[in-house]
């Protein structure tokens, strides 16, 4: 199952590619915050919700409204806990995987990318990486999940690179935030909830070794516990 996500995430990186982190505060905080504030009240929605889900689809969707509710429940306003998350490079998975899983013409071209290429590489490998984190669980919730997660532009001059951020909350499912550096101050942030039960935020320890169980063979996560203003 591990190995799928991984796969999964690799995947969903190649099929992005053919179509077309320090721990700080301030800004990039609130930011995540208000994102995720705003899952909860999208989870809440129940027109939004079912929106997205006819009468016909309750077969394969049944439970989907549990789910939404049980994120709408939680209390986003204040996290108990906040992590940065240093995502291993993309080339320590291709050094980990075999040939029968990436080939050797996709090993070279990774090589030959310009490094602005080979950044934006890596930013979305590893976004996509953290969003499949919900690839293992039911189709309600792999669904809901997708549903209930946003972005936007704002405005953070101080953002050099990509950091993740996983706002932990006492009352409340765990969200992770996606901050995306742009051009003259701009930036980009998307938020999604992790709704696997196998995920532990309950210490940088803890969820260090939950994310390696999720990505084995990866093993290289560096969390470091943020200060909250």
């Amino acid at each position: 199952m591990r190995r799928k996500i991984i796969a999964a995430a690799l995947a969903l990186l190649l099929l992005t590619l053919t179509a077309g982190c320090s721990a700080k505060g301030g800004s990039t905080y609130e930011e995540g915050l208000r994102l995720c504030k705003m899952v909860g009240e999208i989870a809440g929605d129940s027109e939004y919700i079912s929106s997205f889900y006819s009468e016909s689809s309750q077969d394969v969707y049944g439970g989907v409204y549990d789910i939404a509710e049980n994120i709408a429940d939680g209390r986003y306003d204040r996290p108990e806990k906040v992590y940065s998350i240093d995502f291993p490079d993309i080339s320590d998975l291709i050094s980990s995987l075999g040939e029968d899983e990436v080939p050797r013409n996709y090993r070279r071209w990774i090589r030959s990318l310009p490094d602005e290429d080979y950044d934006l590489l890596n930013i979305r490998f590893a976004t996509s990486a953290i969003s499949s984190i919900n690839s293992g669980l039911e189709t309600a919730a792999v669904s809901l999940s997708s549903v209930c997660s946003i972005g936007e532009s704002y405005v953070d001059r101080d953002l050099e690179g990509l950091e993740i951020y996983i706002y932990s909350f006492r009352d409340g499912v765990p969200i992770a935030v996606f901050f995306i550096p742009g051009e003259d101050g701009a930036a980009s942030a998307s938020a999604v909830p992790l709704l696997s039960q196998e995920l532990d935020t309950s210490t940088e320890r803890r969820l260090e070794n939950s994310l390696e169980e999720f990505f084995s063979p990866l093993d290289r996560f560096d969390v470091s516990k943020i200060d909250i203003p």
